[in-house]
């Protein structure tokens, strides 16, 4: 198995009516493109847009395209995406506190693996 990590480009936009919304696309992959209402919802699409694309591109038995943009990887991989900082310093500080109670509580000490480390 292997994994291939896209980049992918998200650009402010607006519909018709002049509403905020957000364009992705992912070059590598000609005509993948989509939208979304926030960032947010515009990357979970995008994401699911190039799921796509490739799975179409596997049953035609087509080549996913390794270019620029494009990573290889021989093995399976996780990514994670790292958004800009959009809400106050406090905020986020209380919700990274509140996650780690979680993990505490769903991993007691002992049992918790590496990522959860304080």
């Amino acid at each position: 198995m292997k994994s291939y990590v896209f980049k992918v480009v998200i650009e402010p936009d607006k519909f018709e009516d002049g509403r905020e919304a957000w364009h992705a696309s992912c070059p590598a992959l000609k005509g993948c493109h989509t939208w979304g209402h926030t960032y947010e919802e515009a990357l979970a699409n995008i994401r699911e847009a190039i799921d796509l694309y490739v799975q179409d591109l596997l049953e035609a038995g087509e080549a996913i395209p390794v270019n620029q943009g494009t990573l290889e990887l021989p093995e399976p991989a996780v990514v994670v995406n790292v958004a800009r900082r959009r809400e106050p310093l406090a905020d986020t500080d209380a919700k990274i506190a509140a996650v780690r109670a979680a993990v505490r509580h769903d991993f007691p000490t002992g049992h918790r693996t590496d990522a959860c480390r304080d």
